[in-house]
């Protein structure tokens, strides 16, 4: 099995699901930037996750630690943390539900073969 980093975990479950999109900034209106950059926001993710921090995260990224945290104080919060994470579920939940749908089917089809 081919190993992938995590960054491409990340990006691909936002390309299947846009839950990025689900990270506002803190005050609404009245700021530069309304819409989180999708990388920076992904590597403050990351360095949450996996309790690598801010600091540690913007040396082996290209990114600035100032950069990281304004971007994790201004659009990480509890809020956007629980819709993100509803998407990326409601996605697993289609697939799953998708899945055995299909199973059942074939179960059905060939118990009346």
């Amino acid at each position: 099995m081919t190993q992938i980093d995590l960054y491409q975990v990340v990006r691909f479950a936002h390309s299947q699901t846009d839950f990025i999109s689900s990270f506002t900034h803190l005050r609404g209106k009245y700021v530069k930037q309304k819409v989180a950059d999708e990388t920076i926001i992904s590597a403050c993710l990351m360095a949450w996750g996996t309790n690598t921090g801010i600091g540690k995260m913007s040396k082996i990224s290209d990114q600035t630690a100032d950069v990281l945290q304004t971007a994790s104080d201004n659009f990480i919060r509890p809020e956007t943390l629980h819709e993100a994470n509803r998407r990326i579920v409601d996605e697993i939940a289609s697939l799953i539900y998708f899945i055995n749908t299909i199973s059942a089917k074939r179960f059905i089809r060939a118990c009346f073969q």
